[in-house]
């Protein structure tokens, strides 16, 4: 989210947010000509990036995400509403008819003078792009008349306009001020939510960039549901899902409340991303209330404090229903179902983590990770022989696997331990046992075959293991503390 203009493909290639396909190659073709690549090779190769990035809907949306949405229309004006001559009315001009306004304000004539008037002053404003003056105008216009429809119009793209000046010059703040301002007169335009999202969090205001950020996913996602075909739409969806998950992971307090959780249960064994050819690795509201006026060095419009008309707050989205959601958009992602899955493992809904990782499998057979996390999702659905044959696939597929070995290591500690607990030492021995073809000199595995022997009450065999752990480190002091009191036992 870096300002830096002269990386913006938009700027590259003189073109604004929202072009057409069609203006983007027409740009794009100029420049070439322009910049021939052999004379202007480096010049060149900026342009073809940018170019690159713009007519892919992926990279677009990526560059889209935080980029600012400049004000679209132009000032509507009457032909009387306009200046002549770039002579606006004078200051006495406009101080006499307030005056006359005043005494009478019920009046048409007084009354439309001094609007027409304020809408000239706007003009010659407009004209000599003062648009902060403009503003001014416009605000005293709707106090006469709050349906003005042409000053409400002209107040809310001069507050856009204003506001992408200021944020694009590094002047949040104020940028916020006048796009809350903005959606106060309009709530229902979706380009200025989004981009307060965006400025709110280069203000790292953390929580009403959530809300914003949340009311930009839902507007996208609305907007989709009505044009399913616009592959550009459905990546700024996915890009904006993306981002609003990793935004509320970084800011906890930006995230809507949540109702207590329930009484964790063990954690699966954390896998890791995959890493080769065969494992590609996975990538990584309502509308808040306006704020109080900030000050400032810089000489802003005389806007009114009261509170923006919030926006239709749509229903909330968890952060795994996000992960559900892109990984419908992008069904055939890899990343974005394998996201899902670990999603789903954190959350223990391992039926449901089963079928989203029972898909992959049939998508990227010779996935180790995928595997592996399969394996913790049969163990913890109470399927152990699934999950242990699960292992055994990943260890075919690639036999130097530390990261498969590991997995099972815990897989068998976890469920001899669990055993033993519940006094079922047959069981538990035979998962301490099986860890002894993976690791036969570990003193820890002897130890914990020993204990279950003892627990057990076969005192020889446990003997039997404590004296193969002091064959394996002869100064173990816990093995030689328990052979002396074994033997205090007979």
């Amino acid at each position: 989210m870096a300002d830096n203009n002269s990386n913006n493909p938009y700027i590259i290639l003189g073109v604004a947010k929202g072009v057409s396909d069609r203006e983007l190659k027409a740009s794009y073709v100029n420049l070439v000509k322009k910049f021939d690549p052999e004379k202007h090779t480096e010049r060149f190769m900026v342009i073809q990036a940018a170019y690159d990035k713009l007519k892919n809907p992926t990279a677009r949306a990526k560059e889209d995400l935080f980029t600012f949405n400049g004000p679209k229309g132009d000032y509507l004006f009457n032909a009387d509403e306009k200046c002549v001559n770039n002579q606006g009315p004078t200051e006495a001009e406009l101080a006499k008819a307030r005056a006359d306004y005043r005494e009478n304000p019920t009046a048409d004539e007084p009354r439309g003078l001094l609007m027409r008037l304020l809408c000239q002053h706007a003009h010659h404003h407009i004209v000599r792009k003062m648009i902060m003056e403009a503003i001014r105008d416009w605000e005293e216009v709707m106090e006469i008349d709050p349906a003005h429809i042409r000053a409400r119009h002209n107040l809310h793209l001069g507050c856009s306009a204003l506001a992408q000046s200021y944020a694009l010059h590094g002047l949040q703040e104020e940028a916020i001020e006048l796009w809350e301002h903005a959606l106060k007169i309009n709530p229902d335009d979706s380009d200025v939510i989004h981009n307060l999202a965006i400025v709110c969090e280069k203000a790292k205001l953390a929580e009403k960039a959530g809300q914003y950020w949340g009311e930009t996913v839902n507007r996208w996602k609305a907007a989709m549901a009505k044009d399913r075909e616009n592959e550009y739409l459905r990546q700024m969806v996915v890009e904006a899902l993306q981002h609003h998950g990793e935004f509320l992971d970084a800011n906890p307090s930006a995230a809507p409340p949540k109702p207590a959780p329930k009484a964790p249960a063990p954690a699966p064994a954390p896998t890791a991303a995959p890493s080769s050819a065969s494992n590609p690795r996975p990538s990584g509201a309502g509308v808040p209330q306006a704020t109080g006026n900030s000050s400032t060095s810089v000489r802003k419009p005389d806007i009114p404090r009261s509170t923006p008309a919030p926006v239709p707050e749509a229903p909330s989205t968890t952060g795994l229903d996000r992960f559900r959601e892109i990984a419908r958009l992008k069904p055939n992602d890899f990343d974005a179902q394998y996201q899902l899955c670990t999603k789903l493992m954190e959350s223990q809904l391992y039926e449901e983590a089963l079928t989203e990782l029972n898909k992959l499998t049939r998508q990227h057979p010779k996935n180790t990770e995928v595997l592996n996390m399969m394996g913790w999702a049969y163990l913890y659905s109470g399927h152990k022989d699934e999950g242990f044959n699960c292992w055994k696939k990943s260890m075919a597929i690639d036999p130097k696997s530390a990261e498969t070995r590991d997995q099972l290591v815990r897989a068998h500690l976890s469920l001899g331990r669990t055993f033993r607990q519940k006094g079922m030492f047959t069981q538990s021995l035979v998962h301490f046992k099986q860890l002894l073809t993976l690791m036969p000199r570990s003193v820890e595995v002897h130890m914990e075959i020993a204990a279950t022997y003892d627990m057990k009450g076969d005192v020889r065999s446990a003997a039997n293991e404590y004296a193969r752990v002091l064959t394996i480190d002869p100064k173990h002091k816990d093995a030689r503390k328990a052979m002396n009191d074994l033997r205090m036992k007979r």
